[in-house]
């Protein structure tokens, strides 16, 4: 099973709404069906992307 993020339209599965932008862990069945809806996220970039901060402040030097 691969981590996908939705793109384009808000989706129902399993008798939840999964709404765009979210991620979401499918089959490969289920994917394929889906793929016009979905862009991959590989593990490394979405471990990436949560250990650096949103917001980070950086001191100035004088």
């Amino acid at each position: 099973m691969k981590t996908y993020k939705l793109k384009n339209t808000d989706l129902m599965l399993n008798g939840k709404l999964i709404s765009e932008g979210s991620e979401v862990t499918l089959s490969e069945k289920d994917s394929e069906d889906l793929s016009a809806y979905l862009i991959p996220i590989d593990s490394e970039q979405k471990t990436d992307t949560k250990s650096q901060p949103e917001n980070s402040t950086k001191k100035r030097s004088k």
